[in-house]
């Protein structure tokens, strides 16, 4: 799901070589909040590519929809108007994230991204004292306990993510400012920790 005004282009798009090598794989599932009905499709141009999803996703049983993802996912296609509203929704939420951040919690940066309502904060100038693979966790697990805020630790995306928390942003305006605001109260008690 990108920022308004910007078109995602898939990559093997770009290439005939690489569309002609390359597994796509799509699904209406967190843009449209129907993963429940696993609703996923997976196409190659590739003939021998091909054989080898068919066989593997109907061993796996994931080669059939049931009888409800068709049709949510037709809606779910659909719905243009709803989606240009809801990345609109999501672009403000994230300016509203890096505003609160530069001006309140200025240790915490925004990284930029084009799209998704997944961001990430680099959290790197708290990281005083922890070993690699210990400070996401740390800081995550200390933002739940003192003030009830559940971010996601950076690190559970690899190594490279420990100095990161993940944060989502799909939801009210007023919930997001709640939770900005007990993130600045829970940054505050980490750096005055014991």
């Amino acid at each position: 799901m990108t920022d308004p005004d910007l078109k995602y282009v898939p990559f093997a798009s770009l290439d005939d070589e690489l569309s002609d090598n390359s597994i796509n794989c799509i699904s209406p599932s967190k843009t449209f909040n129907i993963a429940g009905l696993q609703s996923s499709a997976v196409f190659t141009r590739s003939k021998e590519l091909y054989e080898v999803l068919e066989r593997q996703l109907s061993i796996d049983c994931f080669n059939q929809p049931n009888i409800f993802s068709i049709d949510a996912t037709i809606a779910a296609y659909k719905s243009e108007d709803w989606l240009n509203e809801l990345k609109e929704v999501l672009f403000d939420n994230k300016m509203i994230v890096d505003d609160f951040l530069r001006s309140e919690i200025p240790e915490i940066k925004l990284v930029p991204a084009n799209a998704t309502y997944l961001l990430w904060l680099d959290c790197s100038d708290l990281n005083k004292n922890f070993e690699n693979g210990e400070f996401s966790n740390a800081l995550s697990e200390f933002l739940r306990k003192e003030v009830s805020l559940f971010l996601s630790p950076g690190v559970q995306l690899g190594q490279n993510g420990d100095n990161f928390l993940r944060m989502n942003i799909a939801c009210p305006e007023e919930l997001l400012v709640e939770g900005l605001n007990a993130l600045k109260e829970g940054i505050e008690k980490f750096k005055i920790r014991k």
